[in-house]
């Protein structure tokens, strides 16, 4: 009995073992920086072309990468024809490896690095980043290049930070410009600084342990004009819980202090002044409340998996494979999803709205935005960690949701497919008496008066002024 529970147990821990290395080696080398990304299938084959290519360019600059195939080529070659002529050059490019690494190693950089990002970013949008430098080494440090992988996934510079000569025990600080390709919450690992003396094909490294959070959020767009569902109510109760949290009021003027009155609406210099108590008056205000919810899950296309099928795809996958492995596949109607909530957000915050915004799926995601509570540099943060749901569900979203319906003035529902789920949910809406508005992205064969279908590429090209 003994033996059998210790090998379940050996076996279990074997498996969290397992569990733990491989979502490391998913991660992807620590020079390039890892991104949040949910629940969402990561492929082991390009999670290994990534390390090879990390690993080779942390070994080699790009133009060595060009160098070392052909200097292959050459040594196979010499093995087919002993007496070929190609032995003579294969010998030069290896005597022109062997110095370089010999001649850079002497200059091995020996740094301590300190990098400074920015807390937030957006998508498309150029930000500044700095480095703090010291040279420990007597020896200058020469042909220095920073952190060159970064950029090989998700951020693109129109050039890399470089330094042609740092002097022995100084200290240097330069800045650098990068634009994210994506949105996300982005862990920076591993500061790399590289020298690339003296003929830019091996590197010599200096490497820090150091771990930043960087947060790109979606870029969004001004809405000229979004046309709410008809029927909104205007809630008393959605005021009064906001005013209740931060304890503020619109303050509207002064008057004479009256029996039962509150004596801390009191405002004492002016009854210094006139010589008799007087109060502050506040106004109970009234405010649309609305709720906005984004379903996060993308349905897998369907069609013919035929032979013809197959290879009409087999070009368009070959021509994507490298968008794929650098941006891990976004969906367009996902990323259309968050950048069109946002635009709605900002549109009803702009006049005044109290708006409960949901994220359904596995993880509820709930933020209460409008005066006095949650701000739009809120909302962009949570929309940046938004991953696609692997599960065709709404998730706890649905139930609060409609626990809250006789509260809420307007129900803005954004989906990315159409099922008979979805279908009951926005049916127990509107027999709540919620006004319902569902704005549908990409193509589909429903026709009904809340229905809004819109194209994602307008989305996300700017193009839509007016839902």
């Amino acid at each position: 009995m003994s033996a059998s529970v210790n090998i379940f147990s050996l076996w279990h821990k074997s498996q969290h073992l397992y569990i733990y290395w491989m979502q490391w080696y998913l991660d992807g080398p620590a020079g390039i920086g890892r991104r949040k990304t949910g629940w969402r299938y990561r492929s082991p084959i390009l999670a290994s072309l990534l390390w090879l290519l990390a690993f080779l360019n942390r070994l080699f600059c790009w133009g060595g990468l060009f160098v070392i195939p052909p200097m292959v080529l050459f040594l196979g070659h010499t093995f087919i024809v002993p007496d070929a002529k190609v032995r003579e050059m294969l010998l030069v490019a290896v005597a022109l490896l062997v110095a370089d690494w010999v001649v850079g190693a002497l200059f091995w950089p020996w740094l301590k690095t300190k990098r400074s990002f920015p807390e937030h970013a957006c998508v498309g949008q150029e930000f500044c980043y700095h480095y703090e430098v010291y040279n420990r080494r007597h020896f200058p440090a020469l042909f220095l290049i920073f952190e060159c992988g970064l950029r090989m996934r998700w951020f693109m510079q129109h050039q890399f930070v470089r330094c042609s000569y740092f002097p022995g025990k100084k200290a240097l600080t330069i800045s650098g410009k990068m634009i994210p390709k994506r949105r996300g919450i982005f862990y920076l690992r591993n500061l790399v600084v590289s020298s690339v003396f003296p003929f830019g094909i091996c590197k010599h490294s200096s490497v820090m342990l150091t771990e930043e959070r960087l947060i790109v959020h979606p870029a969004f767009f001004l809405l000229d004009q979004f046309h709410l569902p008809v029927g909104k109510k205007f809630q008393k109760n959605g005021s009064d819980q906001m005013l209740k949290i931060n304890e503020v009021q619109d303050f509207t003027g002064c008057r004479d202090y009256r029996d039962g009155d509150n004596p801390r609406h009191i405002h004492w210099p002016s009854s210094a002044r006139r010589g008799r108590l007087v109060v502050k008056e506040y106004k109970d205000e009234f405010r649309s409340r609305a709720a906005l919810i984004v379903d996060t899950y993308v349905p897998h296309q369907k069609g013919n998996r035929g032979n013809l099928f197959r290879l009409s795809t087999a070009f368009s996958a070959a021509g994507n494979l490298w968008k794929h492995f650098y941006l891990e596949s976004q969906d367009e109607r996902l990323e259309a999803a968050i950048t069109l909530a946002a635009s709605i957000v900002h549109s009803l915050m702009k006049k005044d709205f109290v708006i409960d915004f949901f994220a359904a799926g596995r993880e509820m995601r709930k933020l209460s935005l409008g005066r006095q509570t949650g701000n739009m540099n809120q909302l962009l943060d949570l929309l940046a960690g938004v991953e696609a749901e692997v599960q065709n569900d709404l998730g706890l979203a649905r139930n609060e949701i409609l626990e809250e319906a006789q509260e809420l003035g307007a129900v803005i529902v954004i989906l990315l497919s159409w099922d008979e789920k979805r279908a009951d949910f926005i049916r127990q809406l509107r027999a709540n008496g919620v006004a319902v508005k569902v704005i549908m992205l990409g193509k589909t064969e429903v026709s009904k008066d809340c229905f809004v279908t819109v194209n994602p590429s307008d989305i996300l090209s700017g193009k839509i002024h007016e839902i």
